[in-house]
């Protein structure tokens, strides 16, 4: 019995001193004034000025990001302000807590909908009155006898009284309709703070000694992994012989579930890894593979194979580009060893997921130049590719592309700049003025038995035509097999003057189509194997 009083006391006294230090805390809305995204993550920055007693104080921060990184809490105390401890935790609303907004909005709501009862009820009188009006329009009958002056008096009366009648159910339909809109307005605020106060959210609590009782400022910040960015671009050009425009935008993601207002922020191509450990590498040790399985497993052949492919980079020489013009009006660029940091002026709102916010950071007018390509063997159509010379020069990342061009959409890309390459290419589509059509030539293509092997001869032709009033340049890109078995055999017959990469079998030309010409290249190989083996050529 004794136990139990005692184990009673000392949950009441926890319980009593719980609500004493929740009573005692100093509890500080204050939402940040700045904040660094990154590409997957979001530095905080908030300026606190808090009044505080001498001695020991507990000051929470509320209404942050739930998914603060602990580690990354930093401060800029006074010297007369001594931290002892600093922790993250996650605040779950309380009943009372919930009350108070979505009490006030459901008042409203409850008062609208009683002012709409009310219209109902006076417009179906109104309604009424005009069926009791149209009822006793009827003013004859078999032993009723009316004067001209009776029946002028009684068309005035119901002239005036159907006007009057229509005016006002006219009247109370329009408020009726304002009530509604408001109505579903309020219906749809009160969705979104019981969702929102679904939620938890998170508070820094911060234990500190002050010497004296003042005001106190205090610098803090943090990293949440729930606001970041990425980069987005708007390509557009109105013809081949035009410059592009390149319009370079933030496309940020709030999924903190909090609403960011009047925030000054800046973008950083930087990813934060929480993790800066050096990689490095342990030796590769080869052994002979030794298969283990168990009384039931029946094991077939197996082999381990180890492949490494190399593909050769060839660099290619272009032209130095004209002119490059650089719109940056609201927006600085501060550019360091590691990454590039993208400062923008105007203080913008970011509100919470499902919301994305898109600013434009920068744009550029750029000189380019143009290539037409097509691989008829894949499809047959003739792109239009626009050279972008000099980019290292813009501060660009890579990033997801809409295309314009002659002021229509054209498709999507991506803005690969992960590329050891001096001019970045955009394709900008089709081309529908430049037919391609690629077709086997019967007359070349044979078999033929020699001996032990089969010898089959292949041949292609290429038909292009330049429908524009100017001349063009296609690249032309095709390919002839290339053999990886000593007992098979490709032999080259004819390449019509293209350009053969012999390690790759890949063939290019370079036709050059005056306007209205029409031009035809072709080319042939064979390959020689085994008959008793199968060759697939397609």
């Amino acid at each position: 019995m004794k136990l139990f009083r005692l184990l009673f006391l000392l949950s009441v006294g926890i319980t009593f001193q719980k609500k004493l230090n929740a009573e005692n805390e100093i509890r500080v809305k204050n939402p940040p004034h700045f904040a660094k995204v990154y590409l997957n993550a979001s530095e905080m920055f908030h300026n606190i000025k808090v009044s505080l007693q001498a001695g020991q104080n507990t000051l929470v921060i509320t209404h942050l990001s739930p998914n603060v990184m602990d580690e990354s809490i930093q401060m800029n105390l006074q010297d007369d302000l001594e931290l002892l401890s600093v922790d993250y935790r996650r605040h779950y609303l309380t009943e009372e807590e919930k009350s108070k907004e979505w009490k006030r909005t459901k008042d409203s709501l409850d008062l609208i909908e009683a002012q709409i009862s009310k219209l109902q009820q006076e417009l179906k009188s109104w309604q009424v009155q005009s069926q009791i009006l149209e009822q006793n329009k009827k003013i004859t009958g078999d032993n009723v006898k009316i004067t001209t002056t009776d029946l002028a008096a009684l068309m005035d009366f119901y002239f005036k009284k159907t006007l009057e009648i229509e005016a006002k159910i006219n009247t109370l339909n329009e408020q009726k309709k304002e009530l509604e809109n408001t109505k579903q307005k309020l219906l749809r605020q009160l969705q979104q703070i019981e969702n929102r106060l679904a939620k938890s959210y998170g508070e820094i609590v911060l234990e500190l000694t002050a010497k004296q009782t003042k005001v106190y400022h205090i610098e803090l910040s943090y990293i949440t992994h729930n606001l970041f960015w990425k980069p987005v671009y708007d390509v557009s050009s109105e013809g081949p012989d035009k410059k592009i425009d390149l319009k370079f935008k933030a496309e940020i993601y709030n999924q903190t579930g909090l609403d960011y207002n009047q925030l000054q922020v800046s973008f950083s191509s930087s990813l934060p890894a929480g993790n800066l450990k050096v990689n490095q590498l342990s030796p590769w040790w080869l052994d002979f593979f030794e298969p283990t399985y168990s009384k039931n497993e029946i094991l077939f052949d197996q082999e381990s194979v180890l492949s490494e492919e190399l593909e050769l980079y060839e660099p290619k020489t272009t032209s130095k580009s004209k002119s490059l013009s650089i719109k940056s009006v609201n927006t600085q660029v501060y550019e360091s060893l590691l990454n590039v940091e993208f400062f923008y002026t105007p203080k913008i709102d970011i509100p919470a997921y499902p919301s994305k916010k898109i600013i434009k950071l920068d744009q550029y007018t750029i000189d380019a130049v143009y290539d037409y390509y097509t691989i008829p063997k894949l499809t047959e159509k003739v792109y239009l590719l626009a050279g972008l010379l000099d980019w290292q020069k813009l501060n660009l990342l890579s990033g997801d592309l809409q295309v314009f061009f002659s002021g229509h959409y054209a498709g999507k890309g991506y803005l690969n700049l992960n590329v050891p390459e001096d001019t970045i290419k955009i394709n900008f589509g089709v081309d529908e003025k430049l037919p391609v059509k690629r077709t086997k030539v019967k007359d070349i293509t044979e078999k033929a038995n020699l001996g032990r092997d089969k010898k089959v001869t292949l041949g292609y032709e290429i038909q292009l035509k330049n429908n524009h009033s100017i001349p063009v340049t296609i690249e032309v890109i095709d390919q002839i097999p290339v053999s990886k078995n000593t007992n098979i055999k490709v032999e080259t017959i004819e390449t019509n003057g293209a350009q053969l990469n012999s390690s790759t079998g890949i063939l290019k030309w370079k036709i050059t189509l005056s306007p209205g010409e029409q031009k035809k290249i072709y080319f042939s190989f064979s390959v020689q194997y085994p008959k008793d083996k199968t060759v697939i050529l397609r």
